[in-house]
C-alpha cells in the first residue's frame, strides 16, 4: 500500500507542470515588446511598441486595436498567427476571441514585422507560459511557421539596446545587413545579443524556455509528390500574380488623395516584393516553401481587395450623391423659371 501511494504521488507531481497548460481558458494575457521603425527628417530610426495579446472565451473573432495608426497588413499578420498556432497546438479557435493591442509613439505601426512576435505571444498565451521581459524580436510570419525577413534590422537592434533588452531575435539569414555583421556590431557597440531564429518554435524557447517537441520523420523525396507540389506552387504563384495585377489596375482607376494612394501602393508593392522572393524559392525547387509563401501573400491580398472594395463603394456613393445634388439643383432652377 505504501508503495502505491509513493507511485501515485510521483505520478501527480509529474502531471503538475502540464495542468496549467491544458486547463480551460477563461482569459489569458501576454505582453511583448516590438522594435518598430519611424521616419524622422527622411531618416529611419528604431522605436519601441507594446504588444498586448488577450485570449478570451468567444466565437472565433479577431480584434485589433492600434494606437495611433496601423497598416492593413497588421490584420493579415494576426490571422496568419492564429492559423500557425492552431496548426502547431492542434487547437480550434472557434471558441476563442483574440485581441491584439499595439501601442507605439511612432505615427504608423506596420503589421508585417510584428507577425512573428504576434505568433509567439499567442503561443505563450495558449500554453499559459510566462515570457521574459528582456527578449524582443522582429520578423514576419509565414503560414509554415517560419519567420520572414524584414527591414531596419540595425535600427531596431539599437532601439532594443536603448530600452535595456538583452536579447534581440531576428529572422534567419539577416545577420549580415547592408554589409554589417549585426551580431558582432550590436554586441560590441550596445552589448545586446542578436540571435537568428528560423521559426516561431525556436523563438518561443528564447522567450519562455519551453520547447515544443515534434517527432522527426525520415522523408525520401518522391518524384510524383515533387511534381504535384511543383504544380500546386505554380498555380499559387499565377493566382497571386494575377490578383496583384488586378489590384494595381483597380487602384489606378480610383481617384484617391495622396495619403490613401501612397498607403495602398505601399501595400501592393510589399506583396510584389514577397512574390519575387516566392519565385526565387520556386526556381530553387523549394516548392512547399513557395506554396506556403504564396498562400500568405494570398491572405494579405484579400485585405487589399477588401480595402479596394470599400474605396470603390465610397466613390460610387460619392458619384451618386453628386448626381442627385445636380438633379436637385436642376429641379430648383426649373421651378424658379416656371414660377417666373
Amino acid at each position: 500500500m505504501k508503495r502505491f501511494w509513493i507511485i501515485f504521488t510521483i505520478f501527480i507531481l509529474f502531471l503538475i507542470p502540464y495542468i496549467g497548460k491544458t486547463q480551460t481558458i477563461e482569459e489569458r494575457h501576454v505582453r511583448l515588446y516590438l522594435p518598430a521603425i519611424e521616419k524622422v527628417d527622411e531618416k529611419e530610426r528604431g522605436v519601441l511598441a507594446i504588444l498586448d495579446i488577450y485570449v478570451r472565451k468567444g466565437n472565433g473573432h479577431i480584434f485589433i486595436d492600434t494606437m495611433p495608426l496601423t497598416e492593413v497588413d497588421t490584420q493579415s499578420s494576426a490571422r496568419i498567427a492564429r492559423e500557425v498556432v492552431s496548426s502547431i497546438l492542434d487547437i480550434d479557435f472557434d471558441e476563442y476571441d483574440l485581441f491584439f493591442v499595439i501601442k507605439s509613439n511612432a505615427p504608423i505601426v506596420g503589421g508585417p514585422s510584428a507577425g512573428a512576435a504576434m505568433t509567439v505571444g499567442l503561443l505563450a498565451a495558449m500554453l499559459n507560459l510566462s515570457v521574459r521581459n528582456d527578449v524582443i524580436m522582429t520578423g514576419t510570419i509565414n503560414i509554415d511557421s517560419t519567420i520572414g525577413q524584414v527591414g531596419g534590422i540595425l535600427e531596431k537592434a539599437h532601439a532594443a539596446a536603448h530600452h535595456n533588452f538583452s536579447v534581440f531575435l531576428i529572422p534567419k539569414g539577416q545577420r549580415n545587413y547592408n554589409g554589417i555583421d549585426v551580431v558582432s556590431y550590436a554586441k560590441e557597440k550596445w552589448n545586446i545579443s542578436v540571435i537568428e531564429v528560423e521559426n516561431v518554435k525556436d523563438a518561443l524557447k528564447y522567450f519562455t524556455g519551453f520547447e515544443i517537441k515534434t517527432k522527426k520523420y525520415e522523408f525520401k523525396e518522391n518524384e510524383e509528390v515533387k511534381k504535384a507540389m511543383k504544380e500546386i506552387a505554380e498555380n499559387y504563384i499565377k493566382d497571386v500574380e494575377k490578383r496583384i495585377e488586378n489590384a494595381e489596375k483597380r487602384m489606378k482607376r480610383l481617384v484617391l488623395d495622396y495619403s490613401n494612394e501612397n498607403a495602398l501602393r505601399s501595400l501592393i508593392n510589399s506583396q510584389k516584393e514577397k512574390l519575387n522572393e516566392t519565385k526565387k524559392l520556386f526556381d530553387k525547387g523549394r516548392y512547399y516553401s513557395s506554396s506556403s509563401y504564396s498562400f500568405s501573400i494570398g491572405i494579405e491580398i484579400a485585405y487589399i481587395e477588401n480595402l479596394l472594395d470599400f474605396l470603390e463603394n465610397n466613390r460610387k456613393k460619392s458619384i451618386i450623391e453628386n448626381k442627385l445634388k445636380n438633379i436637385e439643383i436642376l429641379l430648383i432652377n426649373l421651378t424658379d423659371k416656371i414660377e417666373k
